[in-house]
């Protein structure tokens, strides 16, 4: 059983561009380690949600209304 087969959904949070360049920037030892964690704490975090078992999207989510998107130049 791989590890994420233990659970029907999965909640995370995403690293962005923003976390990789500090994180790109500690690893190169730009930035020490005070530096990257003083920028990290000011970044936005995003969660994800991942379902990874297919009886929960068929059992428990449902279609609601759909909206088509413009794009800039209409």
């Amino acid at each position: 059983m791989r590890h994420n087969q233990k659970y029907d959904i999965i909640i995370g949070g995403v690293a962005n561009d923003d976390v990789f360049k500090t994180v790109d920037m500690y690893v190169r030892g730009i930035w020490n380690k005070q530096k990257a964690l003083n920028e990290l704490r000011y970044y936005k975090m995003n969660d994800q949600i991942c379902i990874v078992n297919q009886d929960v999207l068929e059992k428990k989510l449902t279609y609601q209304k759909w909206y088509q998107v413009g794009r800039a130049d209409e």
